[in-house]
């Protein structure tokens, strides 16, 4: 009779606690609506924003996030200066994702369609964490068709020195992810934040418009780990022959990284870019983390705005372009 109490107990407890998730995911829906169009590229919807006018601003969130990652006041900085396209990545937010999966190249390509069919030419690419592979994709494919790139601590390459980033991060989420459904509502929140806490360390996690969805929704949606997965074993598949044509790029690019960045390490990732594209500029942020594009979002408005700047220079003379002036934080490639 006692295991039969027992029993029942976990049952109970464990409809509980799935029925809560339930409800929280729906409120959470309502909180949270989808915002921007839907736009259908080869099969595949995919959720684009497209907000203010002037010269356009291709914005490519990371593999832990969506298009909410940018509903904060660089959103709101963007849309004042300049046309904003924001896209949840194929399998991210409200975009579907092709059953067969995607590589890298064929994300990029979606991408690029996406961006054609809401009217923008020549935009300039500012993408995050895992889509810096998207982008320089997207670059050394289509190079001619976009102003430029400005990459937020970026991640460009997928060898042996990515077992060195963010260790603690991927063995919490990998924790929270093997365990059962019944037991996420109960664990799984406790392991994301923890995540999120080491993503934006050193810094603290803020308390702005662009956290709360990032550290209330992203657990609720169960198909984004799968595409997440996929994504990185595309990248890890590619990078390699990916990585021995950045020196082709001509583009401007711009790279902003943390000093403190425990996810994409600068010495690994955009410190080496910076070296193997001599043409780029380098900022550094002191006591910045990987999500800069939350935290430091002047700073990477003053990026975008350089990135323009060099773009129009590389227009106005294309016998031989010259770098913009910059501030001194700016560090000109070797």
């Amino acid at each position: 009779m006692t295991w039969l109490l027992i029993a029942t107990g976990v049952v109970l407890l464990g409809g509980v606690l799935l029925g809560f998730d339930s409800w929280r995911r729906r409120a959470l829906g309502r909180r949270y609506p989808r915002e921007g169009e839907r736009v259908k590229v080869d099969g595949v919807t995919l959720n684009v924003l497209v907000r203010g006018d002037g010269h356009p601003v291709v914005l490519l969130h990371g593999n832990y996030g969506d298009a909410t990652d940018f509903s904060g006041r660089l959103r709101e900085h963007v849309c004042r200066d300049f046309k904003a396209v924001i896209i949840d990545r194929p399998g991210y937010g409200y975009s579907e994702r092709p059953p067969e999966g995607l590589s890298v190249i064929g994300q990029a390509a979606l991408v690029r369609e996406a961006v054609q069919r809401v009217g923008v030419e020549h935009p300039l690419l500012v993408a995050h964490s895992w889509s810096g592979f998207l982008a320089l994709a997207y670059a050394l494919e289509h190079g001619s068709e976009l102003a430029g790139l400005v990459m937020l601590n970026p991640l460009c390459y997928a060898d042996d020195t990515t077992r060195h980033t963010d260790p603690r991060g991927h063995a919490i989420m990998r924790a929270s992810e093997t365990l059962p459904t019944v037991l996420r509502p109960l664990f799984g929140d406790r392991a994301y934040k923890s995540s999120m806490r080491a993503r934006f360390a050193p810094e603290p996690v803020p308390d702005t418009e662009a956290t709360d969805p990032l550290l209330s929704l992203r657990r609720a949606r169960h198909a984004q780990r799968h595409a997440r997965a996929e994504d990185f074993a595309a990248s890890v598949g590619s990078a390699v022959a990916l990585a021995q044509r950045y020196a082709e790029i001509t583009l401007p690019l711009v790279i902003v990284v943390g000093d403190g960045d425990r996810v994409a390490t600068p010495a690994l990732q955009g410190y080496r870019l910076h070296n193997q594209v001599h043409s780029s500029f380098l900022r550094v942020i002191p006591n910045a983390g990987h999500m800069i594009h939350i935290t430091r979002p002047s700073e990477v408005m003053d990026a975008i705005h350089v990135a323009w700047e060099m773009a129009h220079k590389s227009e106005s003379d294309h016998r031989r372009p010259s770098p913009p002036k910059v501030d001194a934080e700016f560090i000109a490639g070797n």
